[in-house]
């Protein structure tokens, strides 16, 4: 006996929505019959899941009957019509079904969807429960307007408390090593080691939110090892992005004071390029940005006002390298930021 179900199992952005979508048509317009979209039930993860497959569906029924439609729009909703039409073909071959008779179908399909959109049934998973537990409300002795409410404040706090209780003194203990390694980094960094469950909560706000489930989902086949193994290589990465940047900013203060450039002769001034290229001298946050920098670079205003003709001669003989440097770490800001 044939198989009842399909599978499809890949990774983000390699065509899901597509496969899901066509199979909703194949199933909703084999028969002749306009209603029996009734009958089909979608089940997504996410509000947004949901709303992307109502919107491929209702477009793909609309595109199919759509004689202003041109362009590669046309020749995507045609294909998608023939490989639905050639599916249908093989999987119900006494019905001799052609390309126009499922275009026909769809046109009927779609004004019925649009006039009954209650019954277009593609939903969640906890909206499609909801359901089920409304329609037996009795049975369940429940009140009839019951409201489901999540009070994620309690869940996430539980979660955290669960999550300390584990930590131990053991030196072999990783999971108290990782967040030893994190209380330590924070008071490195001035702020408040204390906070620790604080920010474990808003971190964990992350897992609720549908907007990154997916990557979430992703992450849960990695141990904590794994982990550590990722942040190692993330933290070496990031002392080559700043060694790479001030190291460049170092070639830039190097070529103004051997060419005996000060920040007086420069546009802009302590607030200017040299404050730029300082500025990475001192930490290296890929956020910072220099408005004056940019403006001389830009529209190539690089004399302070008082900037002396000597001072100009040397500034023109620096400028292209400075600008070289400049657009150099601004491509890395670019990059990791």
């Amino acid at each position: 006996m044939a198989s009842t179900f399909k599978i499809y199992s890949s990774s983000a952005g390699s065509g899901k929505t597509y496969h899901l979508t066509k199979e909703y048509l194949k199933l909703a317009l084999h028969t002749s019959d306009p209603d029996y979209y009734r009958s089909v039930l979608a089940i997504t993860f996410t509000n947004d899941a949901a709303a992307e497959m109502k919107e491929r569906i209702l477009g793909a029924l609309r595109n199919f009957n759509d004689v202003n439609l041109s362009g590669k729009d046309k020749q995507k909703s045609e294909a998608l019509l023939e490989s639905i039409t050639q599916d249908l073909q093989q999987e119900h071959p006494d019905e001799k079904l052609d390309k126009e008779e499922i275009r026909k179908r769809s046109g009927l399909l779609f004004r019925q969807v649009l006039y009954n959109y209650s019954e277009f049934s593609v939903s969640t998973i906890d909206s499609f429960v909801n359901k089920i537990v409304q329609a037996f409300t009795r049975e369940l002795n429940i009140p009839q307007n019951f409201e489901v409410d999540l009070d994620s404040n309690t869940l996430l706090n539980t979660a955290v408390s669960l999550l300390l209780d584990k930590v131990t003194d053991s030196k072999e203990d990783l999971l108290s090593q990782t967040l030893e390694h994190y209380a330590l980094e924070k008071a490195r960094e001035g702020k408040s080691w204390t906070m620790l469950p604080d920010d474990l909560m808003d971190f964990a706000r992350n897992l609720l939110n549908e907007q990154v489930y997916e990557s979430i989902t992703d992450l849960q086949h990695l141990s904590l090892e794994d982990f550590k193994e990722v942040r190692e290589q993330l933290k070496l990465v990031q002392q080559q992005v700043e060694e790479t940047v001030q190291e460049a900013a170092q070639q830039a203060m190097q070529l103004m004071e051997q060419a005996g450039v000060s920040p007086a002769d420069l546009y802009q001034g302590n607030r200017g390029i040299w404050s730029y290229f300082n500025s990475w001298l001192k930490s290296v946050d890929l956020n910072y940005s220099n408005s004056n920098a940019h403006k001389t670079i830009a529209e190539d205003k690089w004399y302070g006002g008082k900037a002396s003709a000597s001072a100009k001669a040397q500034i023109d003989s620096i400028k292209q390298q400075l600008t070289e440097l400049y657009f150099h770490i601004e491509s890395i800001k670019e990059q990791y930021a």
